[in-house]
């Protein structure tokens, strides 16, 4: 059923009830509904672009959240839904609900949002439990760690899905917490070249990360990657993206060369994808 054709002529109950609705919501409707949007906080791009990359893919799911409005017409939820809807110029499922009293706006959000781990880990699709640090290196590996206003839960899902043999293969050489070592940056490094390296020689590269022990100077590039990590263990807390891909990079630079058996002066960062591995379709 589509929400434009079932409303009543004033666009709400007649009786002055609250009442939900459930249809398809389509960009025309969705823009005249914005009409409405006239006491509300300002629109957040970046919650926005999520939704419309959501919407244009078809992850957008039907739930109980959705279009609200007051007793006065006034919109008082569901903005950046209406607006990524016209962005998208698709029809979507959505519930509608009407004659909710004003000051119930201020309630609405006002909980702890569920997070990418908790998102992933409620919704039962995996038979491994999803951590920050797993979240943070499906990002590297969508290439989202550094855009702005983040991406839905639903596209990192879909990234755990599509990198879970990698993710438990590199957790898997990490059976015990390894301080500066064991991190998003670098695990997402190994999880790239999972896909190209061979096994054995990507575990004896780990191997020596972790224990600084080597068979020789051919070996040297595991240990320049782990005499920068600690020298700025300090600074392995920091969460700008920035940072993050600088060692991201340079973790890149010492698997290629370990692999090519080269030794290197200066750990620098690596240009560019130094390995083959799956890639996820973007939505423009």
């Amino acid at each position: 059923m589509n929400l434009s054709h079932i409303h009543s002529e004033k666009d709400k109950p007649i009786d002055g009830s609250i009442v939900t609705i459930t249809g398809m919501l389509t960009p025309q409707y969705a823009a005249r509904m914005l009409e409405w949007n006239t006491h509300n906080r300002a629109i957040r791009p970046g919650r926005t672009e999520k939704l419309v990359k959501d919407m244009a893919a078809g992850r957008f799911l039907l739930t109980h959240q959705g279009i609200a409005v007051a007793k006065d017409g006034r919109m008082i939820d569901g903005q950046h839904r209406l607006a990524a809807c016209v962005r998208a110029n698709v029809s979507i499922p959505i519930t509608v609900t009407y004659n909710l009293p004003m000051d119930t706006q201020i309630a609405i959000d006002d909980h702890k949002p569920r997070t990418y781990d908790d998102a992933a880990n409620l919704l039962g699709r995996f038979d491994f439990h999803i951590s920050q640090t797993d979240i943070a290196v499906v990002r590297f590996l969508t290439g989202d760690i550094t855009r702005s206003g983040g991406v839905s839960k639903s596209h990192i899902c879909d990234g755990i899905e599509l990198y879970k043999d990698a993710i438990l293969w590199a957790r898997g050489q990490f059976t015990t917490k390894q301080r500066c070592i064991g991190t998003a940056p670098i695990l997402a490094a190994i999880c790239k070249a999972y896909y190209s390296v061979d096994h054995t020689t990507l575990s004896r590269f780990i191997e020596i990360l972790k224990t600084g022990i080597t068979d020789g100077i051919h070996e040297g590039a595991a240990i320049a990657l782990r005499n920068f990590l600690l020298a700025n263990s300090g600074q392995m807390g920091v969460s700008g993206s920035n940072w993050q891909m600088a060692i991201h990079r340079k973790a890149m630079r010492a698997i290629l060369a370990f692999v090519e058996n080269k030794n290197i002066a200066k750990l620098v960062e690596v240009t560019g994808e130094p390995f083959s591995y799956p890639r996820m379709a973007r939505v423009a």
